[in-house]
């Protein structure tokens, strides 16, 4: 049966640092010319040998295909050239084993008509770090819900009701935005060069807690009030 009696309503708050479980690449592939279907062709050519050596580098690497699409480009004077069309293709990897990076990057670098951004260091969805995180907001709501009790001088008799705080965002990982890099810009500027160090991840979120205490004697509380110094 439920209980009765007074309620305290809390928000526990918690935030957890982890490394980061996944490195993640976004990469798009480019080809150019006046035909169409030989445009449209090349750009398939790339995906498939670009999709075929990030997947060969092992179980470490997973890779998935995105958007393509095509589009006419004219010259300054419509009419007077036949016109140009470009074609791009998407690729999304995800490197779990960060010990491939260095291959990965190696794959992205010998594509001279290829642009990629990462990476971007993420965490797995639903897994261990947002359980953490879980945990020690209800721990967090649990110990502020007591001190409001002892604060009157009650105990916490049951919980009545816990939920996700209604923000979007709550539980999500902060993400970077990582600036793109083409490979044949690449070509010039090692990539052995860059900082491939792992930032470390903070998933932070919030839960509501409605507890039932005991009845408060306010009137003890009150007298204790009027004779304090």
């Amino acid at each position: 049966m439920p209980g009765h009696g007074p309620t305290v309503t809390v928000q526990g708050e918690a935030t957890v640092e982890a490394e980061p479980e996944l490195a993640v690449f976004a990469v798009t592939l480019t080809a150019t010319g006046r035909d169409r279907a030989d445009v449209l062709r090349d750009v398939a050519d790339l995906h498939k040998r670009t999709w075929s050596a990030l997947v060969g580098l092992g179980d470490g690497v997973d890779v998935e295909t995105g958007g393509v699409g095509v589009h006419p480009r004219y010259e300054d004077r419509p009419g007077r050239r036949p016109p140009w069309f470009d074609a791009t293709a998407q690729l999304s990897v995800e490197v779990g084993e960060f010990a491939l990076l260095p291959d990965v990057l190696t794959v992205l670098g010998d594509v001279r008509e290829l642009s990629f951004s990462g990476p971007s260091w993420r965490l797995r969805p639903a897994g261990p770090v947002q359980r953490r995180a879980r945990a020690a907001a209800v721990h967090d709501a649990l110990r502020r819900a007591e001190e409001y009790a002892a604060a009157l001088g009650c105990t916490l008799t049951e919980l009545v009701d816990l939920s996700d705080a209604t923000d979007g965002r709550t539980w999500a990982a902060e993400e970077s935005f990582p600036a793109a890099l083409s490979a044949q810009a690449a070509a010039h500027g090692p990539l052995a060069e860059l900082d491939l160090r792992p930032i470390r991840q903070r998933v932070s979120g919030s839960v509501r807690a409605r507890f039932r205490m005991t009845v408060p004697d306010l009137d003890a509380l009150l007298l204790e009030l009027t004779e304090a110094p």
